[in-house]
């Protein structure tokens, strides 16, 4: 099975934005599953209003990681974009928390994050 999910890359002086899910133990970009033919920037649109309560200025394009969990059988596929903000960040509906974070990843992260776009993210000095 393949899951793909559309998620914000929200940067605010030198930190990325991240969230947790009620029930989950690791964080993960502001994002989802886009419904029915809903562009990327529908996705985040709605997502976004749904889950932090904040508009979204402008979108850009990121790049797209893929990665395989073994132990659910699951590949995920995680388009992401620069994402400008409107507003502050509140957790509504799904989510429990959020918190900005930078390269050294003070929480735990899902795997595509730690492993794949933190070092990029670092790399490209878009979070210290």
């Amino acid at each position: 099975m393949k899951v793909y999910k559309i998620g914000a890359i929200i940067l605010k002086e030198k930190r990325l934005l991240t969230c947790r899910k009620k029930d989950e133990s690791h964080f993960i970009l502001p994002g989802g599953k886009p419904e029915g033919t809903e562009t990327a920037w529908g996705t985040l649109t709605r997502e976004l209003c749904e889950e932090l309560r904040v508009e979204v200025a402008s979108s850009t394009p990121f790049r797209t990681y893929q990665q395989f969990y073994p132990d659910k059988n699951v590949g995920m596929r995680l388009e992401t974009h620069l994402v400008e903000i409107s507003g502050e960040p509140c957790a509504a509906r799904e989510i429990e928390e959020f918190r900005w974070i930078t390269s050294q990843g003070e929480v735990g992260l899902a795997p595509i994050m730690r492993e794949q776009l933190l070092p990029e993210l670092t790399r490209g000095g878009l979070i210290s």
